[in-house]
């Protein structure tokens, strides 16, 4: 094989490589939007408020035979349920890849079926699996910090908190464990609402609550 050949064959399987990462990372990023989605509109308008947005999207996504809208459905769909099995009860459970992927596999099952969706390719129920775990670790799993566990390196590590708040934390908890969001925004200076919420997203836990 000549020098040409071996280059001609080495840029099309760079080129390949790069159009599969490409499509990875695109419906990942749109499985993360799915759980942020999940975030601001429960927080906007309740769970009742979820729960009629997720319904509305497997059917907009049926009617326009959208499998990029499924994906997006199903990460909502996903965060959903996980918040009313343990962050509703005020638990933080480590995502568990094993359960996590037997009850997405499940979604999006139903959701093609129910929708009728014809000439799904057969690497999608994979790719989307794929996509909304990696977006559910990427929101939580091994990034979750828990403020009353945390060591103080770690919280002063933490993007947004800092050596000051890191200090009052430490202080506080000694006293008292937090025991959820409000508590938190109470007794530490300088937290609001609004940054906790930023902190939630990059996963800081006040006992265990998510606090978007």
């Amino acid at each position: 094989m000549n020098s040409i050949n071996k280059f001609l064959i080495l840029s099309t399987f760079l080129l390949f490589c790069g159009s599969v990462f490409g499509q990875n990372k695109a419906a990942t990023d749109n499985a993360k939007l799915g759980i942020d989605d999940f975030w601001r509109i429960k927080n906007e308008s309740g769970m009742q408020g979820a729960d009629e947005f997720r319904r509305k999207c497997y059917k907009d996504a049926a009617a326009a035979k959208d499998l990029v809208r499924i994906q997006y459905c199903v990460a909502f769909h996903y965060t959903g349920y996980q918040y009313e099995q343990f962050y509703s009860k005020k638990m933080h459970m480590p995502l568990n890849e094993g359960f996590a992927a037997k009850d997405i596999s499940l979604m999006i099952t139903e959701s093609l079926e129910g929708s009728n969706f014809k000439g799904v390719p057969e690497t999608f129920i994979q790719e989307t699996l794929d996509a909304v775990l990696k977006a559910m670790k990427q929101t939580s799993g091994e990034n979750v910090i828990e403020i009353n566990a945390a060591s103080e390196e770690k919280l002063n590590n933490f993007v947004g908190i800092g050596q000051l708040r890191a200090a009052i934390i430490i202080r506080e908890r000694a006293v008292l464990p937090f025991s959820g969001c409000l508590d938190f925004v109470q007794r530490v200076r300088g937290v609001g609402p609004l940054f906790l919420a930023k902190m939630s997203e990059k996963g800081l836990r006040a006992n265990g609550e998510d606090c978007r």
